[in-house]
């Protein structure tokens, strides 16, 4: 089962290219930047419209009558330590987070696949515990650090960082533990982001794990998925999750690689970050 699930992580694409879009400045307007990984790049967005942070300046436009000048920093595949080493090394980065009014932050996702892909030993023998544990305080430690350095750069923002999700839930839902801990790492960065001023916890988990099977019983993903990830031999394992069938895909994941959001799942995201933001508006506004 381990070397099946490092196959099925590396299919996962990082090939589309986002080109964010701005929209002019005027005294209606707020500067958003996103930083992060592939989610805030946009991976798996049709539209090539940036992803969630496209669709939040519609919806702000829409619904608060403000402009959201967007600054995008996504870079596909990187972890917490790259995206804090870029906060802290890049003038550019550095020089847009002081002028922000708002900042977006998607992380943690390649922090827990390097941790599955580099150690098949432990997840053989399902020693996997010690090491995410392991990994999830280095993960805080990150974490920490880049909302220090930001506050340390511009003290008033407002900071909204997104959970990590599980892709894997709809297709192989036999695989408990790896739910358990996708859990474990967002239980973790939530009590750290509550302990922090002006930063905020964007909880996209469930649905983005659980799709279209969001609120039902988990035994009928069981009944309706592929669950004996043993007796299926690798070149077969391709075809069950790029599958036409609408049922045994995750409805709010991209068809090109079954793992990053697709339109769906990006604007589901950009609901749940306008919905705090709409809750903290004297934060930016």
């Amino acid at each position: 089962m381990v070397k099946k699930l490092l196959f099925l992580i590396s299919l996962i694409t990082l090939n589309v290219i986002i080109i964010p879009t701005k929209v002019q400045a005027d005294q209606h307007s707020i500067t958003l930047v996103a930083i992060g990984d592939s989610l805030t790049y946009g991976v798996g967005d049709n539209n090539k419209n940036g992803g969630y942070v496209g669709d939040i300046k519609k919806e702000m436009k829409q619904k608060q009558k403000v402009n959201v000048r967007t600054i995008n920093y996504g870079v596909p595949g990187e972890r917490s330590d790259q995206i804090l080493k870029r906060i802290e090394t890049k003038q550019n980065i550095r020089n847009t987070i002081k002028k922000a009014d708002a900042i977006t932050i998607t992380a943690g996702g390649n922090d827990i696949m390097q941790v599955m892909k580099g150690n098949p030993a432990a997840m053989k023998n399902d020693k996997m515990q010690p090491v995410i544990s392991k990994n999830e305080q280095i993960f805080q430690n990150n974490i920490l650090k880049i909302f220090t350095e930001i506050h340390k750069i511009n003290p008033d923002v407002p900071v909204y960082m997104f959970s990590i999700y599980n892709p894997f839930y709809v297709y192989f839902p036999n695989l408990k533990k790896m739910q358990v801990y996708t859990d474990q790492w967002n239980n973790l960065s939530k009590q750290t982001i509550n302990q922090q001023e002006k930063v905020y916890f964007i909880d996209v988990n469930k649905k983005l794990s659980e799709g279209q099977y969001y609120h039902h019983e988990k035994k009928n993903i069981l009944n309706e998925s592929k669950t004996d990830l043993d007796s299926i031999e690798n070149k077969k394992l391709k075809n069950i999750v790029e599958s036409n069938s609408s049922d045994a895909k995750n409805q709010f994941l991209s068809s090109d690689d079954n793992f990053h959001p697709n339109n769906k799942g990006y604007e589901y995201m950009s609901n749940k970050l306008y919905e705090r933001m709409k809750d903290t508006k004297n934060e930016w506004k």
